[in-house]
């Protein structure tokens, strides 16, 4: 589920399990306080996904795309390698490269942040990940390094200034999410602005 400014109103995707949509598509509708919720699957085109469970669904551009990453396969028993990128006001899918077999994610926490879909640890059919995935949407490629904005640069181990989204990621042996206000422990060399 995620919101889409654009249009006002919370999409919800999934597909493999449910009472109104079919077990093998994916499922899509919108909730507005004003319209409750409606069925979208018709209006889908372009390259629609399968149907997904715990995958990640993001917005893009302010919900005029929406992101849609990894996740279980019909009845839960392998994961989806793919991303989709949904264009909210065609309603048109389209498939981008899938991701390398040992970064395929469920239940990753995931975000977009200047043109790149970022994805980090969830599990992969019960093993816990430590792993990161950028996918830069401007070149439809994953990418092995987040770009940060200019202003965002780190100096020494700290961010430059605060970041517009209000987080920064330390990996590896410190993985953490940690509020800008807050001063955050680093671990030499492992910062990663976003």
């Amino acid at each position: 589920m995620a919101w889409s400014q654009v249009i006002g109103r919370m999409l919800f995707v999934g597909g493999t399990t449910g009472t109104t949509g079919q077990l093998d598509r994916l499922n899509m509708y919108s909730y507005s306080p004003q319209d409750g919720w409606v069925d979208l699957e018709k209006d889908m085109n372009g390259q629609v996904p399968e149907a997904h469970s715990s995958a990640c669904f993001v917005p893009a551009y302010g919900g005029s795309n929406m992101i849609l990453f990894g996740g279980f396969k019909l009845g839960n028993a392998s994961v989806h390698p793919n991303i989709y990128v949904l264009d909210v006001a065609t309603m048109k899918w389209t498939r981008g490269l899938d991701v390398a077999l040992n970064e395929q994610s469920v239940e990753a926490a995931c975000t977009f942040s200047n043109d790149q879909f970022i994805a980090w640890d969830g599990r992969a059919t019960g093993k816990p990940l430590n792993s990161t995935v950028v996918y830069n949407l401007k070149t439809s490629r994953w990418v092995p390094l987040y770009t940060a904005p200019e202003h965002l640069t780190a100096t020494n181990g700290t961010p430059s200034t605060p970041s517009p989204s209000g987080f920064f990621l330390i990996e590896d042996m410190c993985t953490a999410t940690v509020p800008i206000e807050s001063e955050p422990e680093v671990c030499p060399n492992q910062l990663r602005s976003y």
